[in-house]
């Protein structure tokens, strides 16, 4: 076997090696994070506001704003797509709820604002 052949044997055989061990992956922070973000205050009518949940474990959803429905309230880790809907603002006030996103560790909170009718 000539000098080359035997490298490249070498070579070959080490990257076998390397590709075949298990690679640490360190364990993630357990966090939630919410992409969508609030934007412009809905107008009085009912309706519904989608919003992208990202978590390293499993999450829950909570508001106190009985005006607002979340579906589904709890999740697992991962990316989620969560919905918020509200009924009619029939009120002469604007409302806000603020719907709490969090894990064991961690939490984020998204706002919803509704206008008066």
């Amino acid at each position: 076997m000539s000098k080359k052949s035997r490298t490249l044997f070498a070579a070959l055989a080490l990257l076998g090696l390397v590709a075949c061990q298990k690679l640490y992956v360190p364990d993630t922070p357990d966090s939630v994070s919410v992409s969508t973000k609030a934007g412009d205050p809905k107008s009085s009518e009912a309706g519904t506001q989608g919003v992208t949940i990202f978590a390293t474990s499993d999450w829950k959803a909570s508001t106190d704003a009985d005006w607002v429905e979340v579906y589904p309230q709890q999740g697992s880790r991962g990316i989620s797509e969560v919905c918020l809907s509200y009924g009619e603002n029939s009120g002469s006030e604007s409302r806000t709820a603020v719907i709490v996103f969090s894990t064991a560790a961690n939490s984020e909170t998204f706002t919803l604002v509704q206008k008066a009718r």
